[in-house]
């Protein structure tokens, strides 16, 4: 669509070695999580989705905004990750 409309094309970012990395690692997170609801139940990897989610938002946040508490934070992560050991023995 952006070609049609602007005439650019999209698909020269994949030329830069950052985002062709970048789009190779998501398609392979992608693929794998889709694999994944074949091994185990759906609420165990959704849980497990949104702890890491919860992991590397805290992480980012520490890096980039200098946030405070972490250690707060990354205590509710261990929270979610126990929870979700649970789920899998359960």
């Amino acid at each position: 669509m952006e070609t049609l409309r602007r005439g650019e094309n999209p698909f020269a970012l994949l030329r830069k070695p950052i985002f062709l990395v970048q789009s190779l690692v998501g398609g392979m997170g992608f693929a794998i999580g889709s694999f994944a609801y074949l091994l185990a139940a759906p609420s165990v990897i959704t849980a497990a989705k949104r702890s890491s989610a919860v992991l590397w938002s805290v992480l980012s946040g520490n890096l980039y905004f200098h946030e405070k508490h972490i250690l707060i934070k990354l205590a509710a992560f261990a929270l979610l990750a126990t929870g979700i050991i649970v789920l899998a023995l359960a």
